[in-house]
């Protein structure tokens, strides 16, 4: 997942196309969430491997998207 996440992110180029990828991607119902809600159907000791994996994997994946928003605002702002 975190390849094709990264991928996906590489390919957007405005805002518009920024803010469906963080639907798809980030919101409550996206595709992160579901991966967060899988752990939870697990049995404790996979959840002890498979939940810190998770949440490392997510604070990742939203460091990589703050960084694309930021860039598209310095780029907006230097316009």
């Amino acid at each position: 997942y975190e390849k094709s996440f990264h991928e996906e992110l590489r390919l957007v180029t405005n805002t518009r196309d920024l803010e469906a990828f963080r639907i798809k991607h980030l919101s409550r119902q996206g595709m992160l969430q579901d991966l967060v809600q899988r752990v939870k159907t697990l049995d404790l000791e996979e959840k002890k491997v498979f939940g810190p994996r998770i949440n490392t994997l997510k604070e990742s994946l939203l460091e990589v998207f703050k960084r694309k928003e930021q860039a598209f605002i310095n780029e907006h702002l230097a316009l």
